[in-house]
């Protein structure tokens, strides 16, 4: 009996700190207030002949937009659902969460900002042609990532890739030490504990040696990771901070685009992405769902500097300043003098300018980002050089990116391979498209496999990813599951020559609404660490049988039911 008292006990104490969690506090007040404008406007129309005919043709409007969007028409869908059911209901709901326009400041600062950034980083002509030499169509590959998202294709990039965040961890322990200039950090959630705390202890014994350290992260990816204020908490300490997009009461549709990006900077010399967030999870400090499968990549090389300004853009257009873009995107270690001098009076004078324009703002209160200090001159280190080509690129909602960059790199590889594609992704959430280029490289012979997760995160989500290997093995498709836990990973390999590594999951969100970055490779020897990662992961997985993934009649009807509101997930 007592050992079902303490378990009643733990239950009940995880459901009330759940109930009173800020995200729950939060989306119940916005409900309520979604609630409180359909009502009134319901019991408007009840009463008054012309609203009611207003609201017939508000439901004609809205679904003439929603079909003439420009979007799948799997994310139309469940609009235009609501929108017949309940005119009203459908229009409140698709004028606060249907657009994926961002906020209007964050827009107009991004793209004012994001100029700066395009005058720093251009395409270099003889690497691209030297791609072309090589193969015609690899370079295809890298002209589409750098006319959709800027992000110019680099040789002689050092890469390594981390099968484990296990791996990654003590590997930016190590770099962190190093620096000597600034260090960047965009994440979507940080959580207290040994991976988040020893990073942050280096990089405070790193403030006093005078190097600038901004940190940002997601508000809502680190709700019930960090406590409210934790921002204000880091700036106490030393540190540049800020939260993107706090998670406020209030409707709006600034809070469908987060931050999904995992970013780590380190003077301009090193970068880190991947699927890794600095929570002890993701080291397998703490163990949730089994062993955490998890993929990291560093970058050295020129390419570093598409993540310095990647992580000055977003941060540049929360925080309403200009940094010098110059100054962080071609500074080196040991590398010093006028130019770097006068970069950074530039930059102090853009600063002072901007601080005065937004004088009294919320932003402005905070501080904003220190002037840099002008350090002495240090030895060179030499660049490593590496065969192959690499882009590190971004991706994000509308207008920031003009199209779906991460959709359309995983197309590309698909509708390119010739003899394999390898994907490893948590989720399987995607539009028909991308799934039919997965199933049409399978009938053209491809060898298509997937590794999913065995245990889930997200129940809901695992049903719906489940629900798709049956029309995939049809088509020749082989998937697995990751049995000794849950697979995090977001990697795309194919016939020996491309990969991906990114934070660009299989789902809408990802795909459509969340900012996200990746790096692309071709033909470097990072590609083949790779894939024996993939295959040692096979051999931990288990090959999902047909006869499982055939869905009976109420899984069927579960599944039609889900998939109606599956891109609004």
């Amino acid at each position: 009996m007592g050992a079902v008292f303490r378990k009643l006990f733990k239950f009940f104490r995880r459901f009330l700190q759940l109930l009173f969690s800020r995200m729950i506090i939060v989306a119940l007040l916005i409900i309520l207030q979604i609630v409180w404008i359909w009502l009134v406007l319901e019991y408007l129309a009840e009463y008054n002949a012309v609203i009611q005919v207003c609201t017939v043709i508000l439901g004609i409007i809205l679904v003439l937009v929603v079909v003439n969007k420009d979007e799948v028409p799997e994310y139309k869908m469940p609009w235009l659902l609501v929108i017949v059911i309940s005119p009203i209901l459908g229009g409140v709901l698709f004028v606060f969460f249907g657009s994926n326009q961002p906020g209007r400041r964050l827009k107009r600062e991004y793209m004012r900002i994001e100029r700066e950034s395009e005058r720093v980083i251009r395409q270099n002509g003889d690497t691209l042609k030297a791609l072309e030499e090589e193969d015609p169509v690899a370079a295809a590959h890298a002209k589409y990532l750098y006319e959709s998202s800027r992000s110019p294709v680099y040789d002689g990039t050092h890469t390594r890739y981390f099968p484990m965040g296990d791996d990654m961890f003590p590997v930016m322990v190590r770099e962190l030490k190093k620096a000597e200039r600034f260090v960047f950090l965009e994440y979507f959630i940080i959580e207290e504990g040994r991976f988040l705390n020893t990073i942050l202890d280096i990089l405070e014994e790193k403030l006093k040696e005078g190097v600038e350290v901004r940190i940002m992260y997601d508000d809502i990816g680190s709700i019930g990771k960090v406590r409210m204020g934790y921002a204000r908490k880091l700036r106490k300490r030393g540190f540049d901070a800020q939260v993107f997009r706090p998670f406020l009461p209030f409707i709006s549709t600034v809070h469908n685009n987060r931050d999904h990006r995992k970013i780590m900077v380190i003077d301009n010399r090193v970068a880190f992405t991947g699927g890794i967030n600095l929570a002890d999870e993701y080291i397998n400090e703490k163990l949730r769902f089994g062993t955490w499968k998890d993929t990291g990549i560093m970058v050295e090389g020129d390419c570093v500097a598409e993540f310095t300004c990647m992580f000055l853009t977003l941060w540049d257009s929360q925080a309403r300043k200009l940094s010098d873009y110059k100054f962080y995107a071609t500074y080196r270690p040991g590398r010093d003098g006028a130019e770097s001098t006068e970069n950074t009076e530039n930059a102090e004078s853009t600063e002072n300018t901007e601080n005065t324009e937004n004088e009294g703002s919320a932003d402005s209160a905070e501080g904003g980002v220190p002037a840099a200090p002008v350090l002495p001159a240090l030895p060179a280190l030499p660049a490593p050089k590496e065969k192959g080509y690499v882009v590190c690129f971004g991706d994000g909602p509308a207008p920031f990116y003009e199209e779906q960059v991460g959709k359309n790199v995983y197309l590309n590889i698909l509708n390119s391979a010739t003899d394999y594609v390898y994907i490893s992704t948590p989720y399987l959430v995607c539009d028909n498209e991308l799934l039919s280029a997965i199933r049409l490289a399978a009938r053209r012979g491809v060898d298509v496999r997937l590794i999913t997760p065995h245990i889930p995160d997200k129940k809901t989500v695992y049903l719906i990813t489940r629900s798709t290997y049956s029309t995939l093995m049809e088509a020749g498709v082989k998937i697995y599951e990751y049995t000794p836990g849950f697979i995090h990973a977001k990697n795309f390999l194919s016939d020996d020559k491309y990969a991906v590594v990114s934070t660009i999951n299989l789902d809408y969100r990802s795909l459509v609404h969340h900012f996200e970055c990746g790096v692309w490779m071709y033909g470097t020897p990072t590609v083949a660490k790779i894939k024996d990662d993939f295959l040692r992961t096979l051999r931990d997985s288990r090959e999902v049988p047909p006869e499982e993934a055939e869905l009976n009649l109420a899984q069927n009807i579960v599944k039609s039911l889900v998939q109606v509101i599956t891109p609004l997930l």
